[in-house]
C-alpha cells in the first residue's frame, strides 16, 4: 500500500469509471487497475463491485474514508515541510 495507490483509488471512487479516471490522471487503464488490485490484495478483499457497473463494496467505503484522511494528512505535511524549508532559508539570508 502506498499513497499513490490510495490517491488513485480515491479518484476512481469519485467517478466510478476506469476510462475517465485513467485519462484524468494521465495513466493507462492497466496502471490504474494494477493499483486497485494492489490495494485489494493488501486488504484481502474486493474494494469495488465490477458488475453490473462499478460501485464500492462496504470494505471499499471504509478504505475510501481512510484513503481520504491519509491524502489530506499527506498534503498538510507537505505544506508544513515546505513552510519549514522556506522559513529556514529565509532565516539564513
Amino acid at each position: 500500500m502506498d499513497i499513490e495507490s490510495l490517491y488513485y483509488f480515491s479518484e476512481l471512487s469519485k467517478s466510478l469509471n476506469m476510462t475517465h479516471t485513467a485519462n484524468r490522471l494521465y495513466i493507462s487503464q492497466q496502471t490504474l487497475s494494477n493499483h486497485i488490485q494492489r490495494l485489494e490484495n493488501f486488504y484481502g478483499t474486493p474494494l469495488f463491485y465490477r458488475k453490473p457497473k462499478l460501485s464500492l463494496t462496504s470494505a471499499g467505503t471504509e478504505v475510501l474514508k481512510f484513503a481520504d484522511m491519509v491524502i489530506i494528512n499527506h498534503q498538510n505535511l507537505k505544506v508544513k515541510c515546505y513552510t519549514n524549508v522556506v522559513t529556514v532559508v529565509a532565516n539564513k539570508i
